[in-house]
């Protein structure tokens, strides 16, 4: 376990160096293909309306350990923020760094908490590890499950 912080900052997809990404998406070995760098580049150019706001980036020790594309809508019902879910993407998942994955995940629901204080927030085709721990962070407020 790293006793470094994590520091988050919200980014764009174009502020985050190309060889960092592909670098923590490997090492993650995450099952959300639909968050690799290419796959986010075509979807600017195939669902435009769909593209994230931005990234949550999580840095350790001026290393990438966290991507996570937003987006954040405000209605009647307040402020709405998503777990980016691109169009025909399942296994939704933050791209972690695989050591001190937990403790990772843990600081990024604090900092949706704190930083991005949504009303609501949306998560859709998550993977059930992802979906377990966000249900465990968040469990003093109301879950509406779907499918």
């Amino acid at each position: 376990m790293n006793t470094s912080p994590i520091i988050f900052h919200l980014t764009t997809f174009e502020q985050i160096p190309k060889d960092d990404w592909n670098a923590l998406f490997l090492e993650s070995r995450t099952v959300n293909l639909f968050y690799h760098q290419a796959f986010i580049q075509a979807l600017k150019t195939a669902w435009p309306e769909k593209q994230p706001d931005g990234i949550i980036a999580g840095y350790r020790d001026d290393r990438l350990v966290l991507i996570q594309p937003y987006k954040v809508i405000n209605t009647i019902v307040g402020r709405v923020v998503e777990i980016l879910r691109m169009p025909t993407a399942d296994c939704i998942e933050p791209v972690v760094a695989e050591n001190d994955r937990r403790e990772i995940l843990q600081a990024f629901f604090k900092f949706l908490q704190e930083t991005l204080r949504p009303d609501m927030l949306l998560a859709h085709s998550l993977t059930r590890p992802f979906h377990s721990m966000l249900n465990e962070y968040f469990s003093g407020l109301d879950v509406r499950q779907g499918e």
